[in-house]
């Protein structure tokens, strides 16, 4: 195949293992997906409360309000009620606020 018809395509690799196990947030790991990686595949209760404490720093802009709620609806309507049952936590419709649910969490560790 002559190389002016062979497509030459741009794209960015989420490699989900690489993410998840990394030791530390480096500066091209600190971005939304790598820190819901971690929520879903978290090793200890801690992993999920320090991830969103990440989420909530770098969403804190008034632009990021609905990718917040997002999170937030998709933490306590998915997240939570397969992981953690037992645990007890507001209706999602009274927060709004991805730092109060990062500080809930981690009181209740």
């Amino acid at each position: 195949m002559s190389k002016r018809y062979r497509p030459e395509l741009s794209y960015l690799l989420l490699d989900e293992g690489a993410l998840v196990n990394a030791p530390e947030w480096s500066d091209e790991l600190r971005n939304v997906a790598a820190a819901l990686f971690r929520i879903e595949k978290h090793r200890s209760e801690q992993d999920v409360v320090d991830s969103l404490g990440h989420l909530a720093d770098w969403l804190s802009g008034p632009e990021q309000a609905s990718l917040r709620r997002a999170i937030i609806v998709w933490f306590y309507r998915v997240f939570l009620p397969n992981r953690a049952p037992s645990l007890e936590f507001p209706d999602v419709s009274d927060v709004t606020d991805l730092h109060e649910v990062h500080d809930m969490l981690a009181a209740s560790l």
